[in-house]
């Protein structure tokens, strides 16, 4: 064997002259072997396997010790873009810590990669489906906002100390495109898992028009994609259209491809293209099977005995059959082999060891102090405050000195738990007082399942962190003045038995702090699907009985989906609702810290919590975003539970002008809002600012967002903030799939502030495509 067989090391030579290098002398068996999803080696030119199998969504998936972040859903909440990327980056630094040390990285998980499944950016267009958690909610907007700052801090942040410009950290695959909304069309009637009678996720057949195509299913991918920096997508199981999506030719190839400039790996999930054969019938064996994905560009496969890595794939066992058949090519496999080895030269893999920065990444930083506090804090910035009459919370206290979570040592080797723990039994001792009557030490009676289970907190696709605080054991840190029960066994069970313990203990306390919620991979996550949006179990019948004590009552509720909790709002004894989410291993902390005031909720609700009625009005397997009563707070014309971007604060802002604004604009410019926000109540605090505009014409969105923001205002403090819009973020889809904007009156709120801005004809265009 010559030297030159090893030109692909040659850091000299471009990265095109690389890689054929490589791929043009493998066989054909290796090429297809280069297409499993975990990557043959080829020993003759000492090219190890590589795992594409890797998933990192909020943590890296079962890995044991590792950190837990976070559930998407609520990181959404938060709206803040350093926070997403921030999280990217401590999940990526802990994936190349374990990878940089192969001893180590086989004692946490074997199959965890260098390449990471990040984010599932399909929209969350109904609130039964069990992996909305994973998701970014409603807004296709958002979830390509939120998918491009999360997917900057998994390959390579400015932030990033070991930031090197000529490697990427983790190559990064977003999932599942396309219209990926359910798991079952039908649940069993005694759980949240599906019915397989029925069509499931793995044959559904969705019927998606050209506008919800362009309007909802799609933008997020053009907003990930166009900038470049994805390294892979995964096409999901479904079929749209009537063609199952990983041989979806127009949509991988003409629009993901041709159109956002895609170059990256395009792998199915699980099975997917087996399913071509086994479940749609749209191929009839292997070898066609084969050439539906690879003409769809598709570059991976998995396989068929997914847990097995020596498993052969459909591709690896119609291949060879299907280029006798002229039913492929050998330039395609070459093609997506050097598709598939750009992501090992992007990551440094073919250079000499240590010529990237982030190969000195080490084990130590997993689970580290600066990773639990960037944790803690997100939790805390989700934090939504849905109710809180009379000022209920904050909770009065007396007798502390205040817990700042920066007078917390993160390069400290005491661990960041230890710390807290330290300042709360030092610094003070928590008392909870009835409404400013510090003159006795009040009890807090602490209720639900969800006060003290464990991995309810860290929801689906979540490493297995070292430890867990929940809400039972942050009052314990904190020596609050509580006592448990339990109230329900569990979030499914339907024993009563345990409610009146909880009563009894309502009865003799001041103030009831109840957690109520779902479980992240219990009652929703993959594979499950809610039949209602009704807390599980016996929980309705625990809160019902509960206000019934007249003792007043802060729910605390832990969940990824949204939950119908009409009663707990109209109840009068329900003086406060926070909406936590999933918050991760340091989540406990989180609700306590924003209980007491320590914590300032701002964050917002990126779903709407729709009345349980809704779940009669409209079926899951019908994906028309505008049938009635409609999908989404764009199309809803019900009355919501919570509407899309709801959340409290416990200060209060005030809106104005900062200079006086054009009313009126000719069609296709951009849009400028200048306003200034001043906190005007008596806490400093966090705010997160929205802006909807509300399109005018036919089969328009009721309204949709434009702009956010997040600032942080101290009492008294004014800022001044811009929101620059483009006009394509002022339009909408029409029917035909084309996005546009129409002249004529267009309202705009951002906070409180309203405008009414006339959009104007120009050279004789009444409507403008964008």
């Amino acid at each position: 064997m010559n030297d030159e067989s090893f030109n692909f090391c040659d850091m000299s030579l471009s990265e095109e002259e690389r890689l054929n290098n490589l791929c043009n002398q493998l066989t054909t068996d290796e090429l297809l072997g280069q297409m499993n999803t975990y990557g043959r080696e080829v020993q003759r030119l000492g090219l190890p396997n590589f795992n594409f199998t890797g998933e990192g969504l909020h943590g890296i998936l079962d890995v044991k010790n590792a950190t837990s972040f976070t559930e998407i859903i609520g990181l959404t909440a938060t709206f803040n873009k350093t926070a997403w990327e921030e999280t990217g980056m401590a999940i990526s630094s802990e994936i190349r810590g374990i990878m940089n040390y192969p001893t180590i990285a086989t004692h946490y998980f074997v199959s965890q990669s260098m390449f990471s499944l990040i984010g599932n950016i399909n929209i969350f267009i109904d609130p039964r489906w069990g992996r909305g958690q994973e998701t970014s909610g409603e807004d296709p907007w958002i979830a390509g906002e939120f998918m491009t700052a999360y997917n900057r801090g998994f390959r390579g942040s400015n932030l990033d100390p070991y930031y090197d410009q000529r490697c990427i950290k983790v190559a990064t695959g977003l999932k599942h495109i396309l219209a990926y909304n359910l798991e079952c069309t039908v649940p069993k009637d005694d759980s949240s898992t599906c019915n397989t009678d029925y069509p499931t996720r793995i044959n559904f057949n969705g019927n998606v028009t050209n506008q919800d195509l362009y309007e909802t299913f799609l933008p997020a991918w053009e907003k990930s994609l166009s900038s470049g920096d994805v390294d892979g997508i995964m096409c999901a199981f479904v079929a749209v259209n009537g063609i199952p999506m990983c041989a979806n030719k127009e949509i991988l190839d003409d629009i993901v491809r041709k159109e956002y400039g895609f170059d990256g790996i395009i792998l199915p999930d699980y099975d997917a293209i087996f399913n071509f054969i086994d479940e749609f019938f749209y191929s009839k064996n292997f070898e066609e099977a084969t050439a539906a994905a690879i003409d769809a560009t598709v570059d991976l496969d998995t396989p068929l005995n997914y847990l097995d890595t020596n498993s052969l794939t459909t591709i690896e066992l119609g291949g060879v059959r299907a280029l006798k058949e002229k039913l492929i090519t050998e330039s395609q496999l070459i093609q997506s082999c050097k598709r598939i080895n750009r992501i090992k030269l992007k990551l440094g893999l073919f250079n000499p060891i240590g010529d990237c920065n982030y190969s000195q990444i080490k084990p130590s930083v997993v689970e580290s102090n600066k990773h639990l506090y960037i944790s803690l804090s997100s939790s805390e910035q989700s934090m939504t405050l849905l109710k809180n009459n009379n000022n209920t919370l904050p909770l009065p206290i007396t007798d502390y000195s205040l817990f700042e979570k920066e007078n917390l040592d993160i390069d400290s080797e005491i661990s960041l738990l230890t710390q807290i723990q330290e300042q709360a039994s030092k610094h003070f001792q928590m008392k909870f007082n009835n409404y400013g009557d510090s003159s006795n030490k009040k009890k807090i009676a602490l209720i639900g399942y969800s006060a003290q289970s464990l991995m309810t907190y860290v929801g689906d696709y979540s490493p297995t962190p070292s430890f867990i605080v929940n809400v039972k054991t942050a009052f314990d840190y904190y020596n609050i003045n509580y006592e448990f029960s339990l109230g329900n066994k569990n979030l499914r069970s339907m024993d009563t038995s345990l409610i009146q313990p909880a009563v009894d203990l309502a009865n003799d306390s001041d103030l009831i702090v109840l957690c109520l919620g779902l479980g992240g991979n219990i009652i929703e996550g993959e594979g499950h699907e809610r039949q209602d949006l009704l807390l599980p179990g016996v929980q309705s019948m625990l809160l019902s009985n509960l206000t019934n004590t007249d003792k007043p009552i802060v729910i605390v509720l832990i969940n990824g989906g949204p939950i119908d909790i009409s009663y707990a709002k109209n109840n009068d004894n329900v003086k406060a609702i926070l909406e936590a989410y999933y918050p991760a291993q340091m989540g406990g902390l989180a609700i306590v810290n924003t209980l007491f005031g320590f914590n300032k909720p701002a964050g917002r609700l990126p779903y709407t919590i729709y009345p349980n009625s809704y779940c009669n009005e409209m079926d899951i397997s019908n994906q028309n975003m505008r049938l009635s009563p409609g999908r989404t707070y764009k199309f809803y014309t019900g009355t919501p539970v919570y509407e899309y971007g709801y959340g409290l604060s416990y200060t209060t802002f005030k809106y104005s002008n900062s200079s006086p604004l054009e009313d009126s604009i000719f069609i296709g410019e951009d849009f400028r809002f200048v306003f200034n926000v001043t906190n005007t109540g008596k806490t400093n605090s966090d705010l997160v600012i929205l802006g909807f505009s509300y399109p005018n014409g036919e089969d328009a969105p009721l309204r949709q967002l434009i702009g956010y923001d997040r600032i942080h205002l101290n009492v008294g403090e004014t800022k001044t903030v811009y929101f620059f819009q483009e006009a394509s973020q002022m339009g909408y889809v029409n029917k035909n799939g084309k996005k546009f904007i129409n002249s004529g009156l267009m309202k705009v709120t951002i906070g409180d502030l309203e405008y009414h801005i006339t959009v104007k004809p120009k050279n004789g265009q009444y409507s403008l495509i964008l």
